[in-house]
């Protein structure tokens, strides 16, 4: 039950603060003045207390079953499409404070990481306690668990430990203590350059200085609604993948709590979605994109695959009934199939064909 039935009030407030947030920011002395006064309030409440870390439910995937089983997920259904299953070179996008799936790719037998997050709020002491519990993780050849989130599944294959994957001589490598302390260093190292991790911050993926097929794999979990370009994504993701290279994303097509109903989000008009964006500052400009939702439905992530040339290999679509009557919807979504009305979220998968290999 959503926080808008079980507490209206409070569920509404949060929604009208951000409404009213947005409109003062596009009159600029007005918002300067209020940012001012806000960053005075915050010191002088804050004097005298002890700053406390972040709640763990905001540092996106640092518990080590979810990046565990996040990473075997994406492993699993590469293995089952005839794709590459040993990644050499991965991209992760937009992990946030946490590279866990990423280490889990590391520990797993891939060389290189690529984390690309525009924010710098990398946690290496969460990410190194992380890191050992990942590897212990893959020493028990621990089963691929049904681990949910919000009641969704994130493993094809619950119960079981995908030995026809990472088979025992592939682990043996892979856990070798020596290479393990490499990962672990890379971490302490924070992609400085020398390292197996590198990490990359810009407000847009081409921007992101990976040559051309240099990459075995590119992946994301509950990150593409948050970009707003797809097109312009995707034209990185294709020029990054090796010929044969391949990309599979988890997209969440909810509201995220910002609307009453899971699909509300799909009402507002284009005016009112302008002003809970707000007019981004100019320390905001290098990750605005990232941070609110692009409102796309799954049909236009498949359009802007295939206009780069990526084929879809795999579609998986959780769904769930519209909140959101057909007459409610803004003009702007009106001609939505009802598939991805229903579309809650999805699972993507494409490759890059070797177009040489098929001449």
């Amino acid at each position: 039950m959503s926080d808008f039935h079980t507490n209206p009030p409070s569920g509404l407030r949060p929604h009208y603060k951000r409404l009213a947030h947005g409109a003062v920011s596009f009159v600029p002395p007005l918002y300067a003045a209020l940012l001012r006064s806000a960053a005075l309030v915050r010191r002088v409440r804050g004097q005298g207390r002890v700053q406390e870390p972040p709640p763990a439910a905001r540092v996106h995937g640092l518990f080590a079953a979810y990046c565990y089983n996040v990473w075997l997920r994406h492993l699993i259904y590469a293995h089952m499409d005839g794709l590459n299953d040993r990644p050499e070179t991965v991209v992760e996008i937009g992990p946030g404070a946490s590279i866990g799936v990423g280490v889990a790719a590391l520990i797993s037998g891939s060389g290189r990481l690529h984390a690309i997050e525009p924010y710098e709020r990398l946690s290496i002491a969460a990410n190194l306690a992380l890191f050992d519990e990942l590897a212990e993780m893959f020493k028990r050849r621990e089963p691929v668990i049904a681990y949910d989130v919000d009641g969704r599944r994130l493993s094809p294959a619950p119960n079981e430990f995908p030995h026809h994957i990472l088979d025992e001589a592939r682990l043996d490598e892979a856990l070798d203590e020596s290479r393990l302390n490499a990962i672990r260093n890379s971490i302490r190292a924070s992609g400085n350059g020398t390292s197996m991790i590198l990490r990359h911050s810009a407000s847009a993926l081409d921007e992101v200085p990976l040559p051309e097929s240099s990459v075995d794999f590119v992946f994301s979990q509950h990150t593409l609604e948050h970009i707003d370009n797809v097109s312009r994504l995707f034209h990185a993701v294709a020029y990054w993948l090796k010929p044969g290279g391949h990309t599979s994303h988890i997209i969440d097509f909810g509201s995220h709590r910002q609307a009453e109903t899971w699909d509300g989000h799909w009402a507002w008009s284009e005016w009112h979605w302008k002003l809970l964006r707000g007019r981004p500052t100019a320390s905001e400009e290098r990750a605005r994109s990232w941070e609110t939702l692009n409102r796309l439905p799954l049909a236009a992530y498949l359009d802007a695959l295939t206009q780069h040339g990526l084929e879809t290999r795999r579609v998986e679509r959780e769904t769930s009934e519209p909140g959101l009557p057909r007459h409610k919807v803004a003009p702007k979504f009106r001609g939505m199939s009802e598939s991805d009305r229903r579309t809650r979220t999805a699972f993507i998968q494409a490759w890059r064909p070797d177009r040489e290999s098929n001449e």
